[in-house]
């Protein structure tokens, strides 16, 4: 996550686009499920949140990327509960593990 922290302080330094919102992103909505990541460190878990149940607060950050390619990460009602309670890093699809 460190190289995503770099490219969005720079954004917020550099970019209109990206100082304007700046004053209302606490009080944005996060989005209804997403992944908490973590610490850089790893030494916790990535885990599926749901804004619905655990009311999260603070700023985020959307990766996309474009489906296929093998990733078998893919959140199923089986899947749903190890999720949530976290799994390994090394769990997340390639292009997410680069860009922390």
């Amino acid at each position: 996550m460190e190289q995503a922290s770099r490219w969005l302080q720079s954004c917020v330094e550099s970019q209109t686009e990206c100082k304007a919102p700046l004053g209302s992103l606490s009080e944005e909505k996060l989005p209804t499920r997403h992944i908490n990541v973590g610490s850089s460190d790893h030494a916790q878990n990535p885990r599926l949140v749901v804004t619905a149940t655990e009311k999260p607060s603070g700023h985020y950050v959307a990766l996309n990327h474009r489906g296929g390619g093998g990733i078998d990460t893919r959140l199923t009602t089986p899947t749903f509960k190890t999720f949530k309670s976290g799994f390994s890093f090394q769990n997340l699809p390639r292009i997410f593990q680069d860009a922390s």
